[in-house]
């Protein structure tokens, strides 16, 4: 059983680490396009639009440590 939720879960942060690094790129091509300045807007707008993935970005720290507290009990 401990097994199989090892494995889970190594596939689980291999899915959402797949995605986070999608969305980053995506992300930046994105802002590539887009002026940048090195003003409080403009890191203001760098902020906003990383955002918009906080929930997948804390997903993958997440479940990549509970999968690092798994290896550790067994």
């Amino acid at each position: 059983m401990a097994k199989i939720f090892n494995i889970l879960l190594v596939v689980i942060s291999f899915i959402l680490i797949l995605m986070s690094v999608i969305a980053l790129i995506s992300i930046h091509l994105f802002l590539f396009q887009k002026p940048f300045s090195f003003t409080s807007a403009g890191f203001n707008f760098y902020l906003e639009t990383l955002g918009q993935y906080k929930s997948l970005f804390a997903g993958t720290i997440s479940v990549d440590q509970l999968r690092e507290i798994a290896e550790y009990k067994l």
